[in-house]
């Protein structure tokens, strides 16, 4: 296991936010599995998982058993963490600009598009290791104008060459249930049952461009652009833990052996 941090600019002089994850397994082993809570930063169920989760992780790294590599990022968003008005947390949009935290990602199928065109083969293999090294390229390219958009920047750089993101959020009040884009069901049924989810709700294209597309869709816009071999080869899942009140280590831990049990099934330990 590793601890690592990603120091972002805070957007005034003097000021930065910093991003804390944990890596298991060996960098760059496949397959890669990248988990974040607190996109939204009010949203607490998620983080009690993702830190349930790093206990699990941190006995199965110790014993050699997590063969691929395992990301997490328990609290994705410090920028929301650190905001407060009259008392109370404001964790879904960023109070410079009303923009929501988990909104807005870039879409990069195009700019790695003109990355990969001309180095596609007949090999589905070789594809997904050049299309993952275009869309990392295209990101870091980016040139965010705010302190959200450097976050947004940093969380894609830690989950665009993912075999399996999921990022885990609660309603206001709610079942357990997963957002995911249509081709990508029939894989998350395992996680699904897992999870016991009440419903999977599925959209090509849901509108918002949010973090869970913004990994997943240019693998679907890059297949309709070429007519090379080119998998699905991310899986991303919105992962909706039931309410913002249903927060306990009890529900905590069994949430984090079920996303542990995807993590087996997948290959990753």
């Amino acid at each position: 296991m590793n601890a690592g941090t990603i120091v972002l600019d805070g957007g005034m002089p003097g000021t930065t936010h910093a991003i804390r994850m944990w890596r298991f397994g060996t960098p760059g082993a496949a397959p890669k599995v990248y988990v974040q809570a607190g996109l939204h930063a009010d949203e607490v169920p998620g983080m009690l998982v993702a830190w349930h989760l790093i206990r699990l992780l941190q006995a199965h790294d110790a014993a050699g058993r997590v063969v691929g590599e395992v990301v997490v990022v328990p609290m994705a968003n410090p920028i929301g963490l650190a905001q407060r008005v009259l008392g109370g947390g404001i964790g879904r949009f960023a109070l410079a600009d009303g923009v929501n935290f988990n909104r807005d990602y870039p879409g990069l199928a195009d700019s790695a598009a003109q990355l990969v065109d001309g180095q596609l083969s007949d090999d589905p293999a070789d594809n997904v290791s050049v299309i993952r090294a275009a869309l990392l390229q295209a990101n870091a390219a980016t040139t965010p104008a705010t302190p959200a958009g450097h976050l947004k920047k940093a969380l894609l750089g830690l989950a665009l060459d993912a075999d399996l993101v999921l990022d885990l959020h609660c309603e206001n009040e709610g079942v357990v249930h997963l957002y995911t884009s249509t081709p990508l069901a029939d894989r998350c049924a395992a996680l699904s049952a897992l999870l016991g989810a009440e419903a999977v709700l599925l959209a090509a294209q849901s509108g918002g461009d949010p973090f869970d597309e913004a990994c997943s869709r240019p693998w679907l816009d890059l297949q309709a652009r070429f007519g090379s071999p080119i998998p699905l080869a991310c899986c991303a899942v919105t992962v909706e833990l039931r309410g913002e009140a249903d927060v306990g280590h009890a529900l905590a831990s069994a949430d984090a052996d079920a996303l542990l049990g995807a993590m087996i099934l997948l290959g990753a330990i």
